[in-house]
């Protein structure tokens, strides 16, 4: 099996909720042994510290998610996370500074301001506290709002091309061929020789035509 292979069947480990402890630890090892050579750096301290969190060990997260943000110091989630991995480090301090930073680069993440309220409630900072969870509060009503307009306004969008399409297959009905109507044609009744003879002989006119008739001969007159 592939180094890259590796590292991804141990990625998968990482974040299979169903993961035992054995298979953190066998994930942190394959980590450990690819992270010299690969270049993909950031996927294995994330992954890493992941694995660190799960099993406890939260001085090494904090190492990895030092390491990101070394990397990438301008990401708010590093921050978030390393100042989960210090409040459980019981560096509480540098915890509410992680979420501070993560909030200046992200200042509308709700969760960050609970849980950043979270550690000020810990450590007996009970205004600070309430005032975390407050902005957290407003700020999920915020997004629970323009989730419900952004609801409406997809509704409405919908209610207009159904409109649109009612008014466009309206035009098309319009424009379709009517359908001709061929009144059927009367079938010609086939007269008897006798119902002939009987309108021949009881006609003065057709009698007439019909002598006329025998006298050339049998012949039409010109």
């Amino acid at each position: 099996m592939s180094s890259q292979q590796n590292i991804e069947n141990a990625i998968a480990l990482a974040n299979n909720q169903n993961s035992t402890e054995a298979d953190y630890l066998s994930a942190i090892e394959t980590f450990s042994t690819a992270l010299p050579q690969s270049a993909a750096k950031k996927d294995i301290y994330y992954n890493r510290a992941v694995c660190y969190l799960n099993t406890g060990q939260f001085d090494l997260a904090v190492f990895d998610f030092s390491k990101l943000i070394e990397i990438e110091s301008n990401k708010a989630f590093y921050y978030s996370c390393r100042a989960f991995a210090k409040a459980r480090t019981n560096d509480k301090k540098g915890a509410i500074l992680d979420y501070e930073k993560a909030l200046e680069l992200e200042p509308d993440n709700p969760i960050t301001y609970n849980n950043m309220g979270l550690v000020q409630e810990e450590i007996g900072y009970i205004k600070q506290a309430n005032k975390s969870f407050e902005q957290s509060d407003d700020l999920r009503k915020k997004e629970e709002a323009n989730k419900v307009l952004h609801l409406q306004d997809n509704q409405s969008v919908k209610k207009e091309v159904e409109n649109r399409l009612d008014k466009v297959q309206l035009e098309l009905n319009k424009a379709k061929p009517q359908p001709i109507t061929i009144p059927p044609i009367e079938p010609e009744i086939e007269k008897t020789k006798g119902e002939l003879a009987k309108e021949i002989f009881t006609n003065k006119n057709t009698f007439k035509e019909f002598i006329q008739f025998i006298k050339n001969g049998f012949k039409l007159s010109k």
